[in-house]
């Protein structure tokens, strides 16, 4: 379309100057008559001031008068017609007054050329600009488009999906390094968390094994007595987390209660173990002993020597006479519900921190 425009303003530029009318030059002596004219049916037969007297504008009237008299000057007036610029002075030795006529468009006529000339060079250098704006504006922006189609992949997942290569150290190379590190961070916190996944689930698996053994290895059945409406056993187990240390057991033998409570050190599957290990020493030793402090002194013994430590109460109440057996490895003293007070305990040390620790028994 720019070459098209240009020829036309050029077609209209060349009409323009056949069209137009151009500078001439003309003598007049004392009278007005015409000596010399390019139009040669002037020459000798016209008179300028009759020539004036017939258009309406009087300025064209003073300008003859002045030329008349021999006056120098110049003068903005429409003569013949068309608008123009004439200069008049007297010709020296003679009475006579050259003028010359010059059109306004003769005048404005390289001005306009050179406004024509400017606007084409404008219009030129525009579409040079634009096309020079467009391939760099394509060249920064192509890529931001491969940023985005990597963006895109890595959003999916897709965390090693390569990026483009940007040289330089421009905005687009900064936001290179940040995609870089981000993607590099994201693949790093993606590992980590899957590795903290992983041992959540087997942590998570761990406490369900922990839990079972613990409520696989206290009573869960409890004796009824009919014929003594004075006896009656219950326990309940309730964990602060998944797997704890406590525990409980009971037997009975030769009409005799025996029974304890503890918590273990520690918790997850080692405190399991441990719990199931006193309970089993609990109950093997409870088919022997005749006394509670000889239960806690062997759980003492072996918790020691294996790394362990546990607080125990242990008793054995002879269900005929109601006569309490006792003793207290560092555990908080049982409540008498009949009287609403805890029952008088010696604290003693938990089992398995002192080997040969000596300990008390107590009777109620």
């Amino acid at each position: 379309a720019l070459p098209i425009f240009v020829m036309l303003l050029y077609a209209h530029i060349a009409a323009g100057d056949d069209s137009e009318v151009h500078a001439y030059n003309f003598i007049i002596d004392r009278k007005g008559v015409y000596i010399i004219h390019p139009d040669t049916n002037r020459m000798l037969n016209k008179n300028i001031i009759t020539d004036s007297y017939h258009t309406a504008n009087t300025d064209d009237d003073r300008m003859v008068a002045e030329m008349v008299k021999g006056k120098t000057g110049s003068a903005k007036v429409v003569f013949d017609g068309v608008p123009s610029w004439i200069y008049y002075r007297t010709v020296k030795h003679v009475d006579w007054s050259i003028a010359i006529v010059v059109p306004e468009t003769e005048i404005y006529k390289n001005g306009r050329e050179l406004n024509m000339l400017i606007l084409m060079v404008t219009l030129v250098g525009l579409t040079i600009i634009f096309f020079i704006c467009r391939y760099m504006i394509r060249k920064t922006t192509r890529p931001l488009h491969r940023f985005a189609i990597s963006a895109n992949e890595v959003a999916k997942g897709n965390f090693s999906y390569p990026l483009p290569d940007v040289p330089g150290r421009d905005e687009v190379g900064m936001l290179h390094a940040a995609f870089l590190n981000m993607q590099q961070s994201l693949t790093t916190y993606i590992e980590e968390l899957q590795e903290t996944t992983a041992t959540k689930s087997a942590y998570e698996q761990e406490m369900k094994i922990a839990h079972g053994i613990q409520m696989a290895m206290v009573s869960k059945t409890f004796p009824v007595f009919p014929e003594r409406k004075d006896i009656d056993i219950h326990a309940v187990l309730t964990p602060a987390r998944d797997v704890g240390g406590d525990l409980y057991d009971f037997m009975i033998r030769d009409e005799k209660l025996y029974f304890c409570t503890g918590d273990v050190s520690g918790k997850g599957v080692p405190a399991a173990l441990i719990m199931a290990m006193v309970l089993s020493m609990f109950r093997s030793e409870s088919n022997r002993a005749q006394r509670a402090v000889d239960i806690v002194s062997l759980l003492n013994r072996a918790g020691g020597r294996s790394g362990y430590f546990v607080t125990m109460f242990v008793g054995i109440l002879d269900l005929k006479t109601g006569h309490l057996d006792y003793c207290n490895a560092g555990h908080e003293p049982p409540i008498l519900i009949s009287s609403a007070t805890p029952l008088p305990v010696i604290p003693n040390l938990p089992a398995g921190i002192v080997e040969d620790w000596n300990y008390e028994a107590q009777t109620a």
